[in-house]
């Protein structure tokens, strides 16, 4: 590679040594002579599996690493789940026969954990590690309709597009560690928090932040650091923390996974002094391009990667690209709509074309949709979606503003959904209007940072007339044993029947079984139930309400600890024992 910092990973892996800091794995450095021999341990772990489909999910950075390169050295083909849910693994188990993982992952596919490599076992004696120069990857992503998708990505894909990274903004990110609130599990994660850092000697922290403040203690701690994020959880950050007590400990800000709002690109760089850099791309592209939004119109452009050739597709506007970060050696179709500068460097971001739909043989653009409704003095943020039946019809979820919320405390929803849709009627036609809506704290996302429609379809619960149980927007996972679940709690909940007519809650009982459910869900807790203590009731849960369940079982007393929360308000909480 032609940078003087930027090594193929092939070289480093036979390199380690202990002059090398590689990462940080709960708060202890660890040196490239210690990731050797983890490699070492691992490799060993995977010469005991017979079989050459082994899928990889992991929640910490640094075991994957080590669990990825061991597997590429034994010249296998590692599939990287982009998450551990029990249905999407059902739907590509005859891809998988093994997981590797660290922490139980709900499913009747043989699996093996890689958390005790970080330990004093002697290695096996082997002296030298090789990768492949012809190594593959295996991506899934399950796309904007959830369905399934596989990608191969070749190792030299990947660092044909790590030089890139690095002849732009290598010398601005110098050694600076490398904290990140995204998963590596998806291809932007995979990227630049892990493989890029690892290529370019730069030490990367193995933990994903998911608090803010934990975060912040991170930054301010270490003189240099380089925050890759996404748009879900910076429009969060400005409200948790004041990020002008890290700026001068940060050298960049990156976000990828869908475009930040520019409000919320100019909020941030003004605490920070500088802009963040959004990339542009997708699981099957890689990068494609990237921007630095100011209050400058031009700075809502694109600029694409000096590898990259683009034209328009003349049939619909779309984008094409020519790329080696993507490998066909062909032009490939994005689904995204653009307007292609003269400079054929530049283009504007107009909307998703697989969000252009019809609704009673009318053609609406979802996304201009969007784009309107947001333009109402009490909307933050919004999505919308199609809901399938005897007629097509579109749902749309919305996040107010404080003006939005005053209104909707002072008036009936029903009064909010015709002030919003009196605003679309200016736009559109009635009978492709919004049907049904939501009202919530925040869009659905996922663990990539990204709203689906898939997502937005299960909030409507469209196919169930009565659901039992809550829609979940979003999951994080703390460790092993603990995590915080976000729910909107539907209208038409069965359990609202009879309980009671006049003022419907969701009933104390419903609130522990739904406790213990997602326990049994997300911890793999198998234990049975004997009881429960210090169980209150705090407030009432109701309908259109979002809350927050965290769950955090102690292994050593067999306790369930939950805690049903609102933005302002503890729900309840308490004790549940098991056996």
């Amino acid at each position: 590679m032609n940078t003087p910092n930027l090594k193929h990973l092939s070289q480093i892996v036979a390199h380690l040594n202990s002059h090398e800091n590689i990462a940080i794995l709960d708060g202890t450095v660890i040196n490239g002579a210690q990731m050797h021999n983890h490699i070492l341990l691992a490799i060993k772990k995977i010469d005991d599996i017979n079989t050459n489909k082994i899928a990889l999910f992991f929640n910490n950075s640094y075991h994957f690493a080590v669990t990825l390169i061991a597997m590429l050295c034994r010249n296998k083909t590692p599939l990287i789940l982009p998450h551990s849910q029990a249905d999407f693994i059902n739907a590509i188990a005859n891809e998988i026969e093994h997981i590797l993982c660290d922490f139980n992952i709900d499913t009747k596919i043989p699996s093996t954990l890689m958390t005790n490599l970080a330990t004093t076992q002697t290695p096996p004696q082997e002296n030298t590690l090789k990768i492949n120069a012809a190594a593959e990857l295996i991506i899934f992503t399950s796309g904007s309709t959830g369905e399934p998708k596989k990608i191969i990505k070749t190792l030299s894909q990947l660092e044909t597009e790590f030089l890139a990274l690095e002849t732009l903004w290598g010398k601005t990110l110098g050694a600076s560690v490398i904290r990140s609130t995204v998963s590596h599990q998806h291809i932007y994660g995979l990227i630049f928090r892990l493989l890029w850092p690892l290529c370019s000697g730069r030490c990367f922290d193995a933990t994903t932040y998911q608090y803010p403040e934990k975060l912040l203690d991170k930054i301010i701690a270490e003189k240099h650091n380089v925050l890759i994020s996404s748009p879900a959880h910076l429009k969060r950050i400005p409200d948790l923390i004041d990020l002008r007590r890290c700026k001068a400990n940060l050298q960049m800000v990156f976000s990828s996974g869908g475009p930040l709002d520019t409000m919320s690109a100019i909020h941030i760089s003004k605490q920070l002094d500088f802009p963040v850099t959004e990339v542009f791309g997708s699981s099957e592209t890689g990068g494609v391009a990237h921007r630095q939004q100011t209050l400058k119109e031009s700075a809502k452009e694109w600029k694409v990667f000096s590898a990259i050739k683009i034209k328009q597709n003349t049939d619909d506007n779309s984008l094409l690209i020519h790329s080696p970060f993507e490998g066909s050696g062909d032009w490939y179709p994005m689904q995204d709509i653009v307007s292609i500068n003269a400079d054929m460097q530049h283009f504007k971001h107009l909307g998703r074309a697989d969000k252009i739909v019809k609704i009673e043989e009318k053609r609406l653009s979802l996304t201009e949709l969007e784009t309107q409704l947001n333009l109402h003095e009490y909307v933050a943020s919004s999505a919308a979606t199609v809901l399938s039946g005897k007629r097509n019809s579109v749902a749309m979820v919305v996040v107010l503003n404080s003006l939005g919320k005053q209104y909707l405390k002072e008036h009936s929803k029903l009064s909010l959904n015709n002030c919003l849709k009196s605003h679309l009627r200016e736009y559109f036609e009635a009978v492709v209007l919004p049907r049904k809506w939501r009202y919530n704290d925040a869009l659905p996302t996922n663990a990539q940072g990204k709203t689906t429609q898939l997502d937005l379809q299960n909030m409507f619960n469209q196919s169930v007339n009565s659901p039992k149980l809550p829609t979940l927007t979003q999951t994080n996972i703390i460790n092993d044993n603990e995590i915080e679940l976000s729910f909107n709690i539907p209208e038409n909940l069965h359990y609202f029947k009879g309980h009671y007519p006049d003022f419907p809650i969701v009933p104390g009982v419903v609130e522990i079984d739904w406790a213990i459910k997602y326990a049994k869900e997300h911890l793999n807790l198998n234990a049975k139930f004997i009881g429960m203590e210090a169980v209150k009731f705090h407030a009432f849960i109701t309908p259109n309400d979002n809350i927050m369940l965290h769950l955090n079982f102690k292994k050593e007393t067999h306790k369930l600890l939950f805690s049903f929360t609102s933005k302002t308000s503890k729900l309840s909480s308490g004790r549940i024992l098991f056996s």
